[in-house]
């Protein structure tokens, strides 16, 4: 990387921090992302406490970052580790896929949800489509529910990015940003 890499890394993203891991985020309470964290400290999507604000006009102790569609651009961010993060401001999530109730069986017993699939509707599927744009995901044809990201967006800085915008103090990365 090298200098005009730095200066177009600071005008595509809204901010750039210094900042330490604190939390995981977690917001469906999905249980393996839960044993990633407590058994060793490695979240996609993190709570960070601002060390150093690089770029950007930011004003608060800690930040939500999250890798939504970042595919396999994804990183484990690690409970305690600083990181430097650059990324976009997330106003929102936009999602346009109609959400299907599933049917449950009145005479289950542990009354288990179970989903049925018409073979027919299959041939059907329609792959996800997710864009970013004004600051908000725009999402079609994946059946998510996403009310407590737009909460969190309310109440908290969101940023959304990845490991090519992302890195620890000691990588390439984080040496450029910090001028090392």
């Amino acid at each position: 990387m090298d200098k005009n890499s730095l200066r177009e890394i600071k005008r595509y993203n809204d901010y750039i921090i210094l900042g330490t891991v604190v939390d995981q985020i977690n917001l469906d309470d999905n249980r393996p992302l839960n044993l990633m964290w407590e058994i060793n400290k490695v979240s996609l999507d993190v709570v960070i406490k601002v060390d150093k604000v690089i770029s950007g006009a930011l004003n608060t102790e800690y930040i939500c970052v999250t890798q939504f569609n970042a595919g396999n651009c994804n990183t484990g961010f690690i409970k305690g580790k600083q990181y430097v993060i650059a990324g976009k401001k997330v106003d929102g999530f936009i999602n346009h896929t109609p959400l299907v109730k599933e049917k449950t069986p009145d005479n289950s017993e542990d009354n288990e949800e179970i989903k049925t699939i018409d073979p027919t509707e299959l041939r059907k599927t329609e792959f996800s489509e997710i864009k970013f744009e004004n600051n908000r995901f725009i999402i079609d044809h994946l059946e998510k529910d996403f009310t407590h990201w737009n909460q969190l967006c309310k109440e908290k800085v969101v940023i959304a990015t990845n490991s090519c915008r992302s890195g620890s103090v000691n990588s390439d990365f984080g040496k450029l940003l910090l001028g090392s």
